[in-house]
């Protein structure tokens, strides 16, 4: 992988709740979530961690102190930045794709036609999110530069934002990016620029 600074960026894994929107509800790990971030701690005992962030959110949380635990030379500690917390889904945390289509069709379809600047009642938009949470993020890139091996885990919303600056997307492309439960991308910190180094989205480390 080089000399360069490497940043672990995680999607914490899967939620008690599946099959609804969570947004910005606290809900802890699932047993398959635990499950998901013991096999990342497997596959990543030889590294050694010495700073870490995460959203504040309990499944964030969660996930980076099990993927931490891997190996007795980790010295992060976690520490919870606020602006990693999850999109705000408003009145619509909670429910179901199908509910709001039939619940609340305008809206929904209002949502579809702007992506990135259409707010649920009540919640942010994919802009409000990114003006949050891609400030936030180049601090801790800077952060990065100083440790061989850093970890960040966040959320669905939140990771793609930060992708989609990475990959030149526009925001009203973010669901495009797949970011599965405990989905893996490891940024290279160059400084001529962040480079995407490998992703995963099953478990396993790849090219």
């Amino acid at each position: 992988m080089g000399h360069f600074p490497l940043l672990y960026l995680f999607r914490h894994g899967a939620t008690v709740c599946q099959g609804l929107l969570v947004g910005s509800l606290d809900l802890p790990l699932s047993e398959k979530g635990r499950k998901q971030c013991r096999r990342w701690r497997a596959a990543l005992r030889g590294r050694t961690f010495t700073a870490a962030w995460s959203s504040p959110l309990a499944r964030a949380r969660e996930s980076a102190g099990i993927i931490l635990s891997a190996h007795s030379g980790n010295t992060a500690l976690v520490e919870p930045v606020p602006e990693l917390r999850e999109i705000s889904l408003g009145e619509w945390e909670g429910a179901s794709k199908d509910e709001l289509r039939q619940r609340c069709a305008a809206e929904w379809a209002a949502r579809g036609r702007d992506l990135a600047g259409y707010a649920p009642p009540g919640g942010e938009s994919f802009a409000g999110l990114a003006a949050r949470v891609l400030p936030a993020f180049d601090a801790l890139l800077k952060h990065s530069a100083a440790h061989a091996h850093s970890l960040v885990v966040a959320h669905q919303a939140v990771n793609r934002v930060i992708l989609a600056r990475l990959l030149k997307l526009p925001l009203d492309r973010v669901l495009e990016i797949p970011q599965g439960h405990a989905a893996l991308t490891i940024l290279e910190l160059r400084p001529d620029g962040v480079r995407l180094l490998r992703r995963s989205l099953a478990g396993r480390l790849r090219q």
